[in-house]
């Protein structure tokens, strides 16, 4: 009965010692590291669902219609970008019509009245597509 009771002492101060450690205040030695980790983690967690989030937006906004198309067509994601900046500020539901309908296209460039690079840019695309 002595032994029994003795072992379970043993066991008890054991558990107690490998405890201890956890009695410590968190902002003493090691702790700080564990509430820094902790910190950074959350933090890195927090931004990579922010940017996953930006990009399946945009994934499901333009669908990927409009990637395919420019990526059949050589353009690279400047000149997809213009088109979809130009398609929102001339009212064209589907960026992808530009890639499509020359009509739709020179209206659109018409109603845009691109200056400068991006009238240079738009030109290129324009023979890009349409001109081959």
């Amino acid at each position: 009965m002595m032994i029994a009771l003795s072992s379970i002492q043993v066991a008890a101060l054991q558990l107690g010692m490998a405890l201890r450690p956890l009695r410590e205040p968190l902002w003493s030695g090691q702790g700080r590291f564990l509430v820094a980790g902790l910190v950074i983690a959350m933090a890195v967690a927090l931004v990579t669902v922010g940017v996953l989030s930006l990009v399946r937006r945009d994934h499901v906004r333009q669908g990927p219609t409009m990637r395919r198309l420019c990526r059949a067509l050589g353009l690279d994601t400047p000149h997809r970008r213009l088109l979809e900046n130009m398609a929102m500020k001339t009212g064209v539901r589907c960026p992808a019509a530009l890639l499509i309908s020359r009509g739709c296209f020179d209206t659109a460039h018409r109603r845009y009245k691109p200056q400068g690079v991006e009238a240079q840019q738009l030109q290129s695309v324009r023979q890009r597509i349409f001109d081959r």
